[in-house]
């Protein structure tokens, strides 16, 4: 039985987040080796390729069943407008440019785009897209849906922001194909995105914003590789754990500088509609007992 607190509860909320870690954990090594375990008896062979999007496409699909089921226990804002994620797809569209931006003025990322056809580039352009959207959605629901609700609860909106920022930086590093470098300039990175995704989406009250700016990113990372031939120059490889290790530019100072900025300036804006409040209030409550007094 799951076991997850309420809003009225005062019980801590890392009890009710290490039973759902560990139910997401169980359940991704059980379809591990139940797919291995089919696809060994199977006569069709599949490429490495092949058998790691399917067990994606599974898991993520898993993730999400799980999820709509845990917000039958615990209800979790889902609210959000398409104008909302446009924007966001728009803005990380032009967060990820930036970054590479750098990249080539330092020389450290290579050009090359291979000879596509219109045709190839709008169907590299559409699977781009729903990749993207999917697995951003599925991100947001868990990551800013469900776990920050969870810390909402036992911690101010800073701290609950902060712990599931390191939470969605801390689950990333189970990518088995990175090496030591690249989980320090990418948890790095992650953290100060998890902080943008969180600050986002307590400013905007929906999850439109982090939807939008985590799909844009995946969609520039896969649009860069395929349609655009990027790669890292030979010159980068071995470089300081900060240095740009991989076309996704999240491990490098950029992004790191970037993201700094843009989570700064949303703190500075989360802070002052409460202000305002803070005030109108200051300022209704001292002006109510002067008019009682006159009536006495």
């Amino acid at each position: 039985m799951i076991h997850i607190i309420t809003r009225s509860s005062t019980e801590s909320p890392w009890k009710s987040l290490g039973v759902l870690f560990c139910q997401i954990i169980g359940m991704a090594l059980l379809l591990l080796l139940g797919l291995g375990s089919i696809l060994a008896i199977l006569p069709i062979s599949f490429s490495k390729n092949q058998q790691h999007s399917l067990y994606a496409v599974l898991l993520y699909g898993l993730l999400y069943a799980l999820i709509l089921h845990y917000r039958k226990v615990l209800s979790f804002s889902t609210r959000y407008t398409v104008k909302g994620i446009g924007l966001g797809f728009l803005c990380s569209i032009g967060l990820v440019n930036g970054c590479w931006g750098l990249s080539f003025y330092f020389q450290t990322l290579i050009f090359s785009p291979p000879d596509l056809s219109i045709f190839a580039l709008c169907q590299i352009a559409l699977e781009a897209v729903l990749l993207a959207m999917a697995v951003s959605w599925i991100e947001e629901l868990l990551f800013r849906g469900l776990v920050l609700t969870l810390l909402e609860k036992a911690y101010t909106a800073e701290r609950a922001v902060f712990w599931q920022a390191l939470i969605f930086s801390g689950l990333h590093q189970f990518n088995l194909q990175w090496g030591l470098g690249l989980r320090i300039g990418s948890g790095f990175g992650l953290f100060l995105a998890g902080l943008v995704l969180g600050l986002s989406h307590q400013r905007s009250q929906s999850l439109s914003w982090s939807i939008g700016l985590h799909a844009g990113w995946i969609f520039m990372c896969q649009w860069g590789v395929r349609a655009w031939g990027l790669s890292i120059s030979e010159s980068q490889l071995g470089a300081s754990v900060f240095s740009l290790q991989e076309v996704n530019p999240i491990s490098g100072i950029p992004a790191i500088l970037l993201l700094t900025g843009v989570s700064y300036v949303i703190m500075v804006a989360n802070r002052t509609p409460k202000k305002d409040v803070q005030v109108k209030g200051n300022t209704n409550e001292s002006s109510s007992p002067r008019k009682i007094s006159r009536h006495h």
